[in-house]
């Protein structure tokens, strides 16, 4: 899974720096009031309307504790402009709820609409309906173009997260680094003054667990101006970019400079930026909601993350996906797709992501956003810039434990860097592509 919230100064170096890559942020986000009724706004019937009585299944996980609630507002609202339709709202745990769709597209009942962090498989068996049979041009092209890409022409983004530098401000001012570090000398020059001004903390961050391991060597590997894949889709794991991030990350790792349990989630490491106990923590702008209501004191600033000085700064980032399984049904195909339609109409989107602390993937919704959350300005601005990691691949799965596998082993000296991103490349060589 991508996206798991509740798991989820000087100037800042954060491309397209805005207010929250200010020198300090304190205090409880501000939202505006009356966005919480603009859930109730909005409707896009069907065409012609709905001559007879149809039921779509419609899935959605649980992004943090009010998507029910938010969901279960948006399908009421659809229902009401929508007579005829029935929606059967469905979630699950993130530890099942893959298993929960897989189930039911085997089963020949994929649901009308489904949010999904990975699809590779649905489209090899030929279980997916193409977006042009089910998003409009006009919302196609409302999508943020580097967002829509990865879909593959199957699935379509359903919010985003974009991944920013956490920086520690006290700490950092008490170990005399001046300004957010950008660049991976000035990072690591940080993460020595820390060290010694405070030998009891970690410096930074950093987490090689399965299920973040795309998105922690992402930071690094386009960092160094490598990628995960090449034109012909070809994984590059052990490309020279791709040395280059694993030797800066090894020599972090056996300096000290760097987490040192490498079973240590995302989640744990968070709840340690928390407490004061981790200096720089790269992740997701869902992570503001977090600080705001857990250590609403906390004097923290959001910088880039960090790169060679020959490679610009960039933003990774990250989401997860829309489908439509075929239901052999033109009216109930086209419930589905009013659904999708209806979700992304700013009056309904915009307050559901604002609650879930995540960010719109519309232009249209953009205005909106900017009002209901001004403390997410500053990844806003990021949007247009992300750069991805390959999640709709159907290896992805694999190749994630691959990484994850052998980032550890490296780290932990069962192997070098070079024998092991070898290894690598060559299990991932192995696996098929569909």
């Amino acid at each position: 899974m991508f996206i798991e919230p509740e798991r989820p100064t000087q100037n800042s170096s954060f491309v397209g720096a805005g207010p929250l890559s200010a020198r300090s942020r304190r205090g409880r986000a501000v939202r505006n009031p009356a966005v919480a009724a603009l859930l109730v706004a909005g409707a896009l019937s069907l065409a012609g309307g709905a001559s007879h009585a149809q039921e779509i299944s419609f899935f959605m996980g649980p992004y943090s504790a009010q998507t029910p609630a938010n969901m279960e507002t948006i399908v009421t609202n659809f229902q009401a402009a929508n007579p005829g339709v029935t929606v059967s709202y469905q979630s699950a745990p993130w530890e099942t709820y893959d298993e929960k769709i897989t189930t039911a597209a085997r089963a020949g009942d994929g649901p009308a609409l489904a949010m999904q962090y990975t699809f590779g498989k649905y489209i090899a068996d030929g279980l997916l309906r193409p977006i042009e049979d089910w998003v409009s041009p006009e919302l196609r092209a409302d999508i943020i173009p580097a967002f829509l890409e990865p879909g593959q022409g199957f699935a379509v983004p359903d919010l985003a997260s974009v991944r920013g530098t956490f920086h520690n401000v006290a700490l950092l001012e008490a170990a005399g680094v001046e300004g957010l570090p950008a660049t991976f000398s000035e990072l690591e020059a940080a993460l020595v003054a820390l060290q010694k001004s405070n030998p009891g903390i970690t410096p930074l961050g950093f987490v090689s667990t399965p299920d973040d391991v795309g998105a922690s060597y992402s930071y690094y590997l386009f960092g160094a101006g490598g990628a995960w894949l090449d034109d012909s889709g070809k994984f590059l794991m052990n490309s020279a970019e791709s040395v280059a991030a694993m030797t800066f990350l090894k020599d972090l790792y056996d300096r000290g400079l760097m987490e040192q349990d490498v079973t240590s989630d995302r989640g744990a490491q968070e709840e340690r930026f928390q407490a004061g106990q981790t200096a720089i923590l790269p992740t997701g702008n869902f992570f503001v909601a977090t600080l705001a209501t857990n250590v609403p004191d906390l004097d923290y600033a959001v910088g880039s993350l960090p790169h060679a000085d020959d490679v610009s700064p960039f933003a990774v980032g990250v989401t997860d996906y829309f489908i439509a399984f075929e239901q052999n049904d033109e009216a109930r195909n086209a419930a589905g797709a009013a659904l999708a339609a209806f979700i992304f109409q700013p009056e309904n989107y915009v307050p559901w992501l604002a609650s879930d602390g995540f960010l719109p993937v519309t232009r249209s919704s953009l205005e909106l956003y900017r009002a209901s959350a001004p403390e997410m300005a500053a990844f806003v601005d990021n949007l247009e810039s992300a750069k991805f990691f390959p999640s709709g691949d159907a290896r992805w799965a694999k190749v994630v434990t691959i990484m994850s596998e052998t980032v550890q082993s490296i780290l932990l000296d069962r192997m070098s860097v070079q024998d092991g991103l070898d290894a690598a490349q060559a299990q991932i060589d192995a696996l098929p592509a569909n």
